[in-house]
């Protein structure tokens, strides 16, 4: 009897968000995931890097689902830190991130238990990071470099039974 796990997934995009989907999709069981792209190779700048550090949602909005996916992510880059870290490319760094606009957080949002040394800033401490910031807040997070990092999606995923085709993706159809 098939399963859903036994359908065919298609993957649109050589980037990091794709392959880590693909990854993903074939952990949990998919056995049929082919990555379509026109290009596996240079899907990044040469100085970008990805830094997990959620952004704010709009007022109102339910944060039970992007609190569940900031968890899921940070945990997951974590632990490919402590196994293989540098051979991936994953640090640790801090971070600060200040503002002049709107009123200063009054609580931490809705994803700062999951970074370490989350706290804050006092207006002095936003202030001598930019003239005239008034709030912000300073915490330690996770960078990777996106080549190593990258290198090894495409690793897992063949290992996995992924399979990549080189063309473009002009349809869903």
């Amino acid at each position: 009897m098939k399963t859903p796990r036994d359908c065919r997934v298609v993957v649109v995009g050589g980037g990091v968000i794709s392959l880590t989907s693909a990854l993903a999709l074939l952990q949990s069981g998919f056995k049929h995931v082919r990555i379509v792209a026109d290009t596996f190779e240079a899907t990044t700048s040469h100085v970008a890097g990805g830094l997990w550090m959620p952004f704010a949602l709009p007022d109102g909005v339910d944060t039970a689902r992007p609190r569940k996916w900031c968890e899921v992510t940070y945990a997951w880059l974590e632990a490919l830190r402590q196994r293989q870290g540098e051979a991936l490319g994953i640090h640790v760094v801090p971070g600060v991130d200040v503002s002049a606009v709107g009123a200063p957080e009054e609580v931490h949002p809705y994803w700062a238990h999951c970074a370490e040394n989350f706290r804050l800033l006092s207006l002095e401490e936003a202030a001598e990071v930019a003239t005239g910031a008034t709030h912000g807040f300073a915490l330690d997070t996770l960078i990777y470099n996106p080549k190593p990092f990258m290198m090894w999606l495409h690793e897992e995923i063949r290992k996995l039974g992924g399979i990549f085709e080189l063309r473009p993706a002009l349809s869903a159809q």
